[in-house]
Parts: structure tokens; sequence; C-alpha cells
């Protein structure tokens, strides 16, 4: 990084703070400009990408506390492993929640994925599925392939291998390379009308995609954690 430009991210954090720091002393919270949250969560992402995680860390708290859901998904990853602070489930719970309810599909992903390893959060197929779902929905392919794998497993419910066909197949279609692998695998255990029937679905799941946002999250290319069988 030049040193420019070095000088400009940290007057916009300093600015940043300053303005969270007045709102703070005055006995309320002051949500800055949404330009200036912007430029905000743009400097705590080089943050955190330049191996500042700490600096990062106290940013994305101050701007997820003001409402800022990319600030938010990443705090809660950054709780969940332990990076720029103690490891926190709860925490990680708290903020990932926040942001999936908010429509964030890497914050979704993430939630579910905990909700079925059972490591950070207790177990619940249900929930994991749940969110899992509403990240798949927004086009989230490792969402997709982890419910395929759940209706392979039959976690939460009878397997189901049209389904996970059809979860694969859609995964697949977005380039997912373990998605690919995974409906080739089945395809040999299907008869042909399953086969034609978890297309179907797979293109039912891609039409109704809605757009994908521009990932937020640290673990966008993360796989995922084993579930419990």
């Amino acid at each position: 990084m030049k040193i420019k430009d070095q000088y400009k991210k940290a007057a916009i954090v300093v600015v940043g703070l300053a303005v969270l720091a007045i709102g703070f002393s005055a006995g309320r919270t002051l949500t800055p400009p949404a330009d200036q949250m912007a430029r905000m969560e743009t400097a705590a992402e080089a943050e955190y990408r330049s191996g500042d995680e700490a600096d990062a860390f106290a940013l994305f708290t101050q701007l997820a506390e003001r409402g800022s859901i990319p600030a938010a998904t990443y705090l809660g990853e950054m709780y969940q492993t332990g990076t720029g602070t103690a490891k926190d489930g709860t925490a990680a719970i708290k903020w990932l929640t926040t942001a999936a309810d908010a429509g964030n599909p890497t914050a979704a992903r993430q939630l579910g994925l905990l909700y079925l390893d059972g490591t950070v959060a207790v177990q619940d197929f249900g929930l994991a599925r749940k969110w899992l779902d509403a990240a798949a929905r927004a086009g989230d392919d490792i969402a997709m392939r982890n419910l395929g794998d759940m209706d392979t497993q039959g976690l939460g419910a009878e397997a189901d291998p049209v389904s996970a066909y059809a979860y694969y197949d859609a995964a697949a279609s977005l380039g997912n390379r373990y998605g690919e692998l995974q409906r080739d695998r089945i395809a040999g255990t299907l008869t042909a009308d399953q086969q034609r029937e978890g297309e179907k679905k797979a293109d039912a799941l891609i039409a109704a995609l809605s757009p994908k946002p521009k990932p937020a999250a640290p673990s966008d290319k993360a796989t995922a954690p084993k579930a419990a069988s």
C-alpha cells in the first residue's frame, strides 16, 4: 500500500472513531452519515485484510453497534474464530443473528453452519436448515452444498437423495466443485425420473435467486465444519 493511501485510511479511521466517541461521551448513539459509514466500513475491512486485526475489531465493534450489517457480520466471525479478540460463542451468535436477520446471506450461512456443527452454538438442525436455506436462496453455493449434505445424511429429517441432488446441482451451477462431485456421485443412485425431478428443483432454486450482494465477511470462501452424525 502506498504511503498516501495509508495516511488516507488512517484519517478515515481516526475521524470515524472521533464521531463515534463524541456520540458516546454525549450519552447517545450517534450514527454517521451513510457515506461516512461506508468509508469507515471500507477502512475497517482494509485494516482486517492488512493484518491489523485488533484495530479492525475495535472499529467493527463501533460500527456494528450503530447498525452496520457488514460490520456485524465481520464481528460475529471474529468472535467465532478469536480473530482480533478472544473467542466468544455467545457474542458470535449475537452478531451473526443480527446480520442474518437483516438479510445478510454470509451471516446466515455462517450462523447455519454454527448450528449444524454444534461446537459454538447448541447443535440445532432446524435452525441450521433455516439459516442455510436463507443463504442458499440468496445464491450462497456453500450453503447449498451443506443443505445437500444434510439431506444426504438425514440430519434433522429423513434422508432425501432427490433434494440432496438438487442442492448439489444448484451449487455446481454456481461453480462449486464439491457440489459437482457430490451431484455426480448421487446421480448413479437415482432413477431417471428422480434425477429429472432433482434437476427441476435445482433449476427452480437458481431461477428464484435474489440478487447476490457483495461478500461481506472474511470466511466467504470458507469450508463448512463437519456436522455430527
